[in-house]
């Protein structure tokens, strides 16, 4: 085989000469001169961002933000400055240096939005607790410990800073969302799909000036009564004492328990939609509401010494006033499974 280069005769199946070393045999390949040609949806996608870019509507890459020098100043290393820190990475964009905390800053953000969605579980508690973890690093990397000289020192500011934020997360939620309130189910309602122990979302409200229709799921810090050897006290197994009942008998109503079931007025309410209690199903009970006040059913656990439980003990605990009344339930926010809207 002749080379191309040389003109050395070569011994046949030679890949490259024995002289030169220039390959002998050339592969071709077949050269597609026809690109493969875009996707519908990603020139649709490309035509879109490109009059976004157009209109100017968002910043151009090698358009760069900072804010003015004289805030820079006013908040750089100064005790306003600590404002700033309330909110995760405020206050290194102000001072040109988010770039140092933009990875905390998406992880808190990660933690804060899965805490809240999770909120009322044990796993929501422990992702805002992760999620205050990761402001306090943030705080600490703004430069709060550089002049400290000691490790004891930073020890207990860190600490100080962990509180701090603690308490903050504590109370601001109730500033930003002042009338939205949560509570315990005590009361197992099919017509709701509410179990007792379920975590509902309640607002807050004068209800002592509005009228609550009946099936209200309402919001009250339930009493203990102990009188003559008896107890009723609120069942404690969902660990809390702000529970939520039902109402069941309005203000004027008369309200009897016959055989389990819920009367008022002389008829039968549905029980699926207003069960009596466990405590309360062996009892037969009238009672007239008064004027300001409202029948909330909801499960206690009595404690008798050969005493039966009598209507005075049910009207102290079940009759409650409506100004005792401090929030309306509008929502199932656990478990998730039938987290949704109360109809």
């Amino acid at each position: 085989m002749r080379c191309g280069r040389c003109k050395f005769e070569n011994i046949p199946g030679q890949k490259t000469c024995i002289k030169c070393g220039a390959a002998l045999e050339i592969k071709s390949t077949a050269i597609n001169i026809y690109p493969p040609r875009m996707p519908s949806w990603k020139k649709s996608l490309r035509s879109a961002l490109r009059w976004v870019r157009q209109a100017k509507l968002i910043p151009q890459q090698n358009v760069n933000f900072h804010f003015p020098l004289w805030i820079r100043d006013f908040f750089s290393d100064s005790f306003w400055g600590l404002f700033l820190l309330v909110v995760p990475g405020l206050a290194h964009l102000v001072q040109g240096r988010f770039k140092e905390v933009r990875w905390y800053f998406f992880a808190w953000l990660a933690l804060i939005l899965s805490g809240l969605f999770f909120y009322g579980s044990a796993p929501g508690y422990v992702l805002l607790g992760s999620a205050i973890g990761v402001h306090t690093g943030i705080t600490i990397r703004y430069g709060i410990l550089k002049d400290l000289p000691g490790a004891g020192e930073k020890i207990m500011t860190v600490i100080f800073v962990l509180l701090g934020l603690t308490v903050i997360y504590r109370f601001i939620p109730r500033v930003v969302l002042h009338n939205l309130t949560s509570g315990y189910a005590s009361l197992t309602i099919p017509y709701y799909k509410v179990e007792a122990g379920d975590y509902l979302l309640a607002r807050q409200g004068p209800y002592q000036k509005i009228s609550l229709p009946r099936g209200s799921l309402v919001l009250i810090h339930p009493v203990t009564l102990t009188s003559h050897g008896t107890e009723v006290a609120y069942s404690r197994d969902v660990g809390t004492d702000v529970v939520i009942g039902e109402i069941v008998g309005l203000a004027g109503e008369q309200l009897q328990i016959v055989d389990g079931v819920f009367i008022v007025n002389g008829q039968m309410l549905e029980m699926e939609k207003y069960p009596v209690p466990q405590w309360l199903r062996k009892v037969d009970f009238s009672v007239t509401v008064p004027d300001d006040s409202y029948f909330v059913s909801m499960q206690y656990s009595v404690t008798a010494h050969n005493i039966k439980l009598n209507a005075s003990y049910i009207g102290q605990v079940c009759l409650v006033k409506a100004g005792d009344i401090e929030a309306k339930a509008f929502m199932r926010w656990w478990p998730l499974s039938r987290r949704g809207f109360i109809r």
